[in-house]
């Protein structure tokens, strides 16, 4: 018996740790006006302090497990529409894109890869908090990948990696300014200031290479984008072919890492 149970939760393990996968069709019902209004039908944001922690936790933690859901976080169903209402409703429209079914962005279907993980320490101690649990929800189209990290709760975006092979009129600075501040915004805590780290500008006024970033309530915590753009080239026989990559991260951080103590950073 003792050997059955070894094998089965060595077989456990090794599941877990394949993550899963789903393929979404494009289209989305939209949900009735009173389903919207019903109490709890959103999940409460984070609160500062909860952000706070989570955020510090992403920065100096190391380790992770993955695990079943836990009571009060999301399936894996409604952590990949999550994901997916965050770049139809958010990311798309900062990239000048009504939906992923237009034409520049190809095939009908899409996949979406979902990976729900804690912390090793908490669970060699024993412990499930479902606010110390992320999901990773990774989503592929023929001209985008999006990587995001999500509170397995709530369902908010604490980090989303972004490559595309369009161009589109998000390479300008003032919009990659305004993605910044709007993504600040959606954690509904306010802010004070917005500062440049590093950062070039091309002849065009195009905004290639730095961070902007933006403060995020009272504690510290703060929002930062980072974009960039490199040009790959592939030779099929006596043809190449170059396509220039733009890539976006948006992440949270706490002024702790950026300045070594607790303590405001004046803006820039």
């Amino acid at each position: 018996m003792l050997l059955v149970y070894r094998r089965l939760a060595s077989e456990e393990e090794a599941l877990l740790h394949q993550g899963g996968s789903v393929t979404i069709q494009m289209q989305f019902e939209s949900m009735p006006d009173q389903a919207v209004e019903d109490e709890g039908a959103v999940p409460a944001l984070l609160t500062e302090e909860q952000l706070y922690l989570t955020v510090k936790n992403l920065e100096y933690r190391v380790g992770t497990y993955p695990h079943e859901p836990w009571e009060g976080q999301l399936t894996m169903g409604e952590a990949a529409r999550c994901g997916m209402e965050w770049i139809e409703m958010f990311l798309l429209p900062h990239m000048g894109a009504d939906s992923l079914d237009a034409d520049d962005f190809g095939p009908e279907e899409y996949s979406v890869n979902c990976y729900l993980w804690a912390w090793q320490e908490d669970a060699e101690a024993g412990i499930q908090d479902p606010a110390a649990s992320y999901w990773n929800v990774w989503v592929d189209t023929r001209e985008l990948t999006v990587d995001l990290t999500l509170d397995a709760v709530t369902g908010q975006v604490l980090s989303a990696y972004v490559s595309s092979s369009l161009v589109m009129e998000y390479q300008e600075k003032d919009i990659i300014r305004q993605l910044l501040c709007d993504y600040a915004d959606s954690f509904g805590l306010g802010g004070k200031y917005t500062m440049f780290i590093g950062g070039s500008e091309t002849p065009e006024g195009d905004f290639v290479y730095g961070e902007l970033r933006q403060s995020i309530g009272e504690k510290g915590v703060y929002a930062s984008v980072n974009a960039s753009s490199v040009v790959v080239a592939a030779a099929e026989g006596t043809y190449w072919d170059t396509k220039n990559i733009f890539m976006i991260e948006l992440r949270l951080g706490t002024n702790e890492v950026l300045t070594g103590r607790n303590g405001e950073v004046p803006a820039a």
